[in-house]
């Protein structure tokens, strides 16, 4: 393992492996450092990270899936959208706050269908 000096963000010289050195003002030393928290797992069939191997089965059902869901998105511009819910008409009430808010609501529920309606 090397260590490099720098100062001023220019390299300097190679430090020994065993050298002790006080880093001073403006300088920085520079060294690899390998870390890891495990041993990783590694698929052997392709050759990728991961916990668990998979069968060819599984591997056929997973890119089934994918296809299923890729045609189910990709048809989905070609099917006729569902109907809008029925539109509720505002109760008549004795109280004028809840009736007001009734049409309010029922005004909401249709602004969508004509522009201006609330």
């Amino acid at each position: 393992m090397t260590k490099q000096l720098f100062r001023d963000g220019k390299y300097v010289r190679d430090l020994d492996a065993d050298e002790s050195y006080t880093v001073k003002d403006r300088e920085s030393i520079r060294f690899s450092m390998q870390f890891m928290d495990a041993m990783p797992i590694f698929d052997s069939a392709g050759h990728r990270p991961g916990a668990v191997s998979l069968t060819d089965a599984e591997r056929d059902r997973r890119a089934q899936m994918y296809m299923d869901q890729k045609a189910r998105l990709s048809s989905a511009w070609q099917h006729t959208p569902p109907t809008a819910p029925a539109v509720s008409e505002p109760r008549n009430t004795s109280d004028a706050a809840a009736d007001a808010y009734d049409r309010r609501s029922v005004a909401l529920e249709n602004a969508w269908q004509k522009a201006g309606a609330v």
